[in-house]
């Protein structure tokens, strides 16, 4: 049996845009170690993903294999041990000076520390990424860290800053649809970490204004859902309901929707409890007194 799937794989963080640490070890690949690692995807895509370790294991004991720091990220990705995934990551920055490389080793660290609950080491991880200039926005990342460490108004100065890279996005389509949606990321960390500091009806506000702007993003549904917590935590539940169903209604069949829909349940419930306690029950007739 594989492990625990928080063990086997780094946390996502919500960051469904970013490109992934993976992504950066394929792109700065060798031809020949690019094939292994296509081998080893291709295992992973059948459901072997024993059979992609023992594959990569077997290429890094090789003379033409060895200490190839993308062949080493690779294994650190598939492997089932945090560990092993950690030296490995390692063992991938001695022996190498190529930035994107280094900065994918830094976010796998930092995405196995932020899983383990070591937010503080997951910062220094994520701001070792960004110097590297990762184009996988590690700073969103970094920004995540520092909210669970309490630290609100560092995370909101971070996402401040990335969302302003939209203004900057280059004129061409695929350009300003990275930047508009890495921007959209960062705008939807912000009005959570103005949750965190307790300011729900300021969030609720700006996460629903950015909702009504992604208008036919996928992001939308995220915005959505962000914003119904702010409403909850307001104690507007009636809202946060007709939020919640615009995303199962616009976002048919989608693990949000599903995750929309239960949480529709559950205010639901809160929704009749609160009508119940509303409702005098047991009252004493008219000028009836003890």
């Amino acid at each position: 049996m594989r492990a625990d799937p928080l063990t086997r794989r780094r946390t996502v963080l919500t960051v469904a845009v970013c490109v992934t640490a993976t992504v950066l070890v394929m792109a700065t690949a060798s031809a020949d170690t690019a094939e292994e690692i296509g081998r080893a995807r291709a295992l992973e895509a059948d459901g072997r993903i024993d059979i992609a370790v023992e594959h990569l294991r077997a290429v890094l004991a090789s003379e033409s294999g060895g200490a190839d720091a993308a062949l080493l990220l690779e294994l650190a990705r598939l492997t089932d041990s945090a560990d092993e995934a950690l030296a490995l990551a390692d063992e991938a920055l001695a022996i190498t000076r190529d930035a994107q490389l280094r900065a994918g080793a830094h976010i796998m660290r930092g995405d196995y520390l932020y899983a383990a609950g070591q937010y503080g080491r997951a910062v220094a991880e994520y701001a070792a990424a960004a110097e590297h200039g990762s184009p996988a926005h590690p700073e969103l990342r970094r920004a995540a860290s520092l909210l669970a460490i309490g630290d609100i108004a560092g995370a909101i100065d971070i996402y401040d800053d990335v969302a302003s890279l939209d203004d900057a996005a280059p004129d061409d389509n695929a350009g300003s649809r990275d930047a508009a949606d890495v921007a959209a990321w960062a705008s939807i960390g912000r009005g959570r970490a103005r949750l965190a500091g307790g300011d729900a009806v300021e969030a609720a506000l700006e996460l629903e204004e950015l909702a009504d702007e992604l208008a036919g993003s996928p992001t939308r549904a995220h915005a959505l859902a962000a914003a119904a917590d702010a409403l909850v935590a307001h104690g507007d539940l009636a809202h946060a309901r007709d939020l919640l169903l615009l995303v199962v209604g616009e976002f048919p069949n989608t693990f949000e929707s599903t995750l929309a829909e239960d949480r529709v349940r559950t205010i639901d419930r809160h929704l009749a409890e609160r009508e119940e306690t509303a409702t005098p029950t047991d009252a004493a007739p008219a000028g009836e007194t003890d």
